[in-house]
């Protein structure tokens, strides 16, 4: 009798064991799983950051999380030439080198390159953009491509341009000078809004 009782209980205690060990499993198996699904969820947007070093690490964050990119009016100068600022400002914790290129028919042709500190600006020269682009009075738009944060952001800013302006200047008397005046006019007013504290109230006219 007693030997039959002690092979249930030894039976009971490997079963039991069974299920402790299966559920420890299954435990250790979601919990895996949890770790790596949270990090990824869209939308997130976290920073790492080392107690002894000023390093970090981007994860899902957009570019509208790191950059904020604004183009100027196009200036239409004779021959179907343009004109056009880019301001790229980094809005992140983090430095970086900015690519601008500009594509092409050629394919992308470098535009500007430059170190950028957080809160600091790029801005392109708009008689650079001129010389690259080829005088092609179809052209309906000026497409930008970003390159940053080691290739985390690679996107393209398009631009559209005016027909009807790029017609009117191609039949128009030279007005070279005059469409610099106003580009430069268009990025200096840029550079004095970038340098100006957001804080700071528009002075009255």
């Amino acid at each position: 009798m007693n030997t039959q009782v002690e092979r249930i209980r030894n039976q009971r205690r490997k079963r039991y064991g069974k299920i402790r060990f299966f559920t420890l499993f299954v435990g250790i198996i979601l919990f895996s799983i949890f770790s790596v699904m949270v990090p990824s969820i869209p939308g997130t947007f976290a920073w790492f950051t080392s107690e002894t070093e000023a390093t970090g690490i981007i994860q899902n964050a957009t570019t509208a999380d790191l950059l904020t990119i604004q183009a100027s009016e196009i200036t239409y100068g004779e021959n179907c030439t343009l004109g056009n600022t880019l301001s790229i400002k980094n809005i992140s914790a983090l430095d970086t080198t900015v690519r601008v290129s500009v594509v092409t028919s050629k394919g992308e042709q470098i535009l500007k390159e430059q170190h950028v500190n957080p809160n600091e600006t790029l801005l392109t020269n708009p008689e650079d953009l001129t010389a690259i682009l080829p005088n092609e009075c179809s052209t309906d738009h000026i497409e930008y491509r970003i390159h940053a944060f080691i290739n985390f952001v690679d996107e393209p800013f398009v631009v559209t341009v005016d027909q009807s302006k790029m017609k009117e200047m191609s039949s128009a008397p030279a007005v070279k000078s005059e469409i610099n005046n106003n580009t430069e006019k268009q990025q200096e007013k840029m550079e004095q809004e970038e340098q100006q504290p957001q804080n700071e109230p528009a002075n009255e006219v």
